[in-house]
């Protein structure tokens, strides 16, 4: 049997590493129920989410990168993505590449910190350092917790919860400000 034809770096990184048919689904759906439920509340604030989603599909890409990277990397026997692994024997691709753009994911989701931040203030800044942190510690660090069983729940709790309260909640504060501060039209 022969092998298939090798993909070139393009589509080694749009189809099977960025993946859009499954990255941004994943990162919008909880953001349109966010933006749902807001419209529904008339707190519609489309700058904010916007931004917010950003962040979030960045923090996602970035965790689908390391996954793959750390697949790769300790893993490179288990044929789970065999274009991958050919890609790398041919140099299509290399494991410094993927990590470099593991890093610029989630520093271009990090420049959005100051804007989210100056708008939903620490529960924004908590939300993004979870967000980031679950999406690197899924497969990354010395302990990933997809070795632990906790994939699923995890996922499910920053996908299912998080991210649609975190949508929801950046719409409120744009509109009325942070909670615990009535800094929202008063002067100093």
């Amino acid at each position: 049997m022969a092998e298939p034809a090798a993909l070139s770096a393009r589509e080694i990184w749009i189809r099977l590493l960025l993946y859009p048919s499954h990255t941004l689904p994943t990162a919008a759906a909880p953001v349109l129920v966010g933006i749902g439920l807001a419209v529904r509340d008339h707190l519609f604030a489309p700058m904010p989410v916007l931004i917010a989603f950003l962040a979030s599909w960045l923090i996602h890409v970035g965790g689908v990168f390391n996954d793959n990277h750390e697949l790769l990397h300790r893993h490179p026997d288990v044929p789970e993505h065999p274009e991958l692994l050919q890609a790398l024997q041919t140099g299509t691709l290399t494991l410094v590449s993927l990590r470099n753009a593991i890093l610029v994911c989630f520093t271009l989701a990090a420049f959005t910190g100051p804007y989210l931040l100056s708008i939903g203030g620490t529960p924004a800044f908590v939300i993004g350092i979870v967000g980031a942190a679950s999406g690197y510690f899924y497969a990354g660090g010395p302990q990933p917790y997809v070795k632990h069983g906790l994939a699923d729940p995890i996922f499910f709790a920053m996908f299912g919860i998080v991210a649609v309260v975190g949508a929801y909640y950046i719409q409120w504060a744009a509109l009325h400000g942070m909670p615990c501060c009535n800094c929202r039209g008063t002067s100093a």
